[in-house]
């Protein structure tokens, strides 16, 4: 990751994404964000499936990796 990429990230995700960091350094488990977290990538998922259909790259990744 170059630091532009850094630099475009907002800064309240980031600020999360550290508090994140730091409750799993610590082992905490903080179920509230966990659900907020589950809900969000939900949301995403399905905005992506609408944009470009299911993507089927699993099954062909695994393939790959056996066949090495």
């Amino acid at each position: 990751m170059t630091d532009n990429t850094l630099m475009s990230i907002d800064n309240s995700i980031m600020t999360e994404l550290h508090e994140a960091a730091e409750r799993a350094g610590k082992k905490v488990r903080d179920r509230d964000a966990m659900r907020r977290a589950c809900q969000r990538l939900d949301v995403a998922r399905e905005e992506l499936r609408k944009r470009v259909g299911t993507l089927d790259v699993a099954v062909d990744l695994i393939r790959s990796a056996r066949d090495r």
